[in-house]
């Protein structure tokens, strides 16, 4: 899923979900196995922006006077 995000000129907001329950149905999960790995997926996801978002705003400041 790595080169699976949504982009706007801001940065990174998401990941492409559309490809995400692509790849989720492949694998023939439970219903129930879906929605947790659905779950587990976005707090990953907001990990990962905050992540992103932090180091755009750190190499942001470097070229500041």
């Amino acid at each position: 899923m790595g080169n699976n995000w949504r982009v706007g000129p801001a940065g990174p907001y998401g990941l492409d979900f559309n490809v995400l329950f692509h790849k989720m149905d492949r694998m023939k999960l439970t219903p129930e196995r879906y929605e947790e790995l659905e779950e587990e997926i976005g707090v990953i996801e907001d990990a990962a922006l905050q992540t992103m978002h932090a180091a755009a705003k750190r190499a942001a400041g470097k070229g500041k006077p």
